[in-house]
């Protein structure tokens, strides 16, 4: 597992351009805080973390998340998947991360 996501290799252009992993997090928690139908798993209170691993320049993405109550849970994920995916394009130009979703329940407020 890397802290890296190799964006550019040297041979492509003028240097190798690299993001760290804790870009790729904020990028998936700003995501995911600005949908109003999928919700992080909260434990106690706390929020739980969205998992974030790169290995060889492949950034795979799971999470524990609550679905809005009377909210379609096939529509709303794939709605999220698109939204994340969209947002590593414009920021990192990075195509194509593997998005898990472990759907735990409703939130009902």
């Amino acid at each position: 597992m890397s802290d890296y996501v190799v964006i550019q290799d040297q041979d492509q252009g003028y240097g190798q351009i690299a993001v760290n992993q804790s870009v790729i997090n904020a990028i998936v928690r700003n995501v995911i805080e600005t949908d109003e139908n999928v919700h992080l798993e909260e434990i106690r209170g706390l929020k739980t973390q969205p998992t974030i691993e790169i290995d060889d320049s492949v950034i795979s993405i799971s999470m524990k998340v609550r679905i809005q109550y009377g909210k379609d849970v096939e529509s709303s994920c794939l709605n999220l998947k698109k939204k994340l995916e969209n947002q590593l394009k414009l920021m990192v130009d990075y195509d194509n991360p593997i998005v898990e979703f472990n759907v735990v329940g409703f939130k009902f407020d």
